[in-house]
C-alpha cells in the first residue's frame, strides 16, 4: 500500500472511527479491471490502490472524506460516467464541459466530482486532478496528480489543519480550520495551483493559442451537461447515499428554487 494511503487509514481509524468503520471493503481486481475497460485503458496505479483500499463508503455513512466530498466506489464511477453519456445522447446539452478521460473518484450531493484526468485537459498533464462543478463556468485543475492530493491531504490531517464541522452544521464532515491557510499550504507545495480554466462564451473570448488548442481538442462532441434533477436524484441514491441525505438536499434545493421564482415574479 502507498505509505500515504496507509497513513490516511491509520489517521481515520484513530480520529474518525465511525467514518472509517463505514468505508466499504476494497474492490476486487475484476471490478477495477472492468472500470479500466470502461475508460478505454488502464488506471493510474494509485487510483487502483485507492479502490483496493476501500471501494467507496456505506450508504448509511453520512460522513464525507474531505469537506463535502465522499468516496466513490467503482460502481458509483461507472454510473456517473454512464450518466454523462446518457445526457449527451438524449438531452443534447452542450454548454457544460466534461472532458473525455475524466474518471471521478470523489463526489458530492450536488452532482459535482473530483476527477483524475487521464488525457491532460487544458494543455495540462495526464493524471492531473480536475474539479467538475456542474453549475460553474470554469474547471479547476486542483493538483498535478492524485499523489499530490493524497500527500497534501494526509499531511494536513496529521498537522491539525482540519476539524469536524459540527453536528449542527454538517455532521460527519471535516473542513479546513482556516480556508486561507489551507489554500496557502497547497500553493506552497504546488505553486500555481489550483489552475482555473474558464469556459469561453464564444471563440472571440479565446485570447491565447494554448487555450484555442484546448478548445479544438475538446470539441463539443466530447462535452456534456449535468444531469437533470430527477436523474441526479436517482443517480445519487444509486451510489448508496442514505435517503435522508438525498431527500434533505433536494428539499432544500426546491425551497431555494421556489423562493427565487417567487421573488422574480414579484
Amino acid at each position: 500500500m502507498s505509505p500515504f494511503l496507509a497513513r490516511l487509514d491509520r489517521w481515520l481509524a484513530v480520529n474518525r472511527p465511525a467514518y472509517h468503520a463505514g468505508l466499504m471493503p476494497g474492490a476486487s481486481e475484476a471490478d477495477i479491471d472492468e472500470l479500466a475497460r470502461d475508460v478505454g485503458g488502464d488506471l493510474p496505479p494509485l487510483l487502483r490502490e485507492l479502490f483496493t483500499w476501500h471501494n467507496g463508503q456505506n450508504g448509511d455513512n453520512d460522513g464525507c472524506l474531505e469537506s463535502l466530498w465522499f468516496l466513490m466506489s467503482t460502481e458509483d464511477i461507472a454510473a456517473a460516467m454512464e450518466d454523462m453519456v446518457w445526457v449527451k445522447e438524449t438531452q443534447g446539452f452542450e454548454d457544460l464541459w466534461w472532458g473525455a478521460g475524466w474518471v471521478p473518484f470523489l463526489a458530492n450531493i450536488y452532482g459535482d466530482y473530483v476527477c483524475v484526468d487521464l488525457q491532460g485537459a487544458f494543455d495540462g498533464k495526464p493524471g492531473q486532478l480536475i474539479e467538475f462543478r456542474s453549475k460553474a463556468e470554469s474547471r479547476n485543475i486542483l493538483y498535478p496528480s492524485l499523489e499530490a492530493w493524497l500527500e497534501t491531504f494526509v499531511i494536513a490531517l496529521e498537522t491539525g489543519m482540519f476539524e469536524e464541522a459540527g453536528e449542527d452544521y454538517r455532521p460527519g464532515c471535516w473542513d479546513p480550520v482556516d480556508d486561507e491557510a489551507y489554500e496557502a499550504f497547497i500553493a506552497g507545495r504546488y505553486p500555481g495551483y489550483p489552475i482555473e480554466a474558464c469556459i469561453p462564451d464564444s471563440p472571440d473570448d479565446i485570447q491565447d493559442e494554448s487555450f484555442s488548442d484546448f478548445v479544438e481538442k475538446f470539441h463539443k462532441e466530447e462535452l456534456v451537461h449535468a444531469v437533470d434533477l430527477d436523474k441526479l436524484r436517482a443517480a445519487l441514491r444509486g451510489t448508496g447515499l442514505g435517503n435522508n441525505v438525498v431527500d434533505g438536499a433536494f428539499d432544500r434545493l426546491i425551497e431555494v428554487r421556489t423562493h427565487r421564482k417567487n421573488t422574480e415574479e414579484e
